[in-house]
């Protein structure tokens, strides 16, 4: 992956992102063809697709988890955690 692309992508700490958004950070690297590289990106692992529009970042330099809540809530928004999940999740 080109490390421009990468250091772009690392200041979205959620490592959650948007078409929108991944499409202007490849327009600011000189990238015409963005659909393309957004399909080679996802083939070499770095994206992946969480739905239409929406993808996870997976960085090989940064090792975090993102937790499934947040990316819940980001798909579904607005959303809540429920008093039963709450107690599930926390014994």
């Amino acid at each position: 992956m080109d490390i421009a692309i990468e250091k772009s992508l690392q200041y979205y700490k959620t490592h959650i992102i948007d078409h929108a958004t991944i499409s202007s950070i490849l327009i600011n690297n000189g990238y015409s063809r963005i659909n393309d590289k957004i399909n080679n990106l996802k083939k070499k692992g770095s994206l992946q697709a969480l739905k239409r529009g929406l993808y996870l970042h997976k960085s090989p330099f940064v090792q975090t988890s993102i937790s499934k809540e947040i990316i819940a809530n980001t798909m579904l928004s607005p959303s809540y955690i429920s008093f039963d999940y709450a107690l599930y999740y926390h014994s």
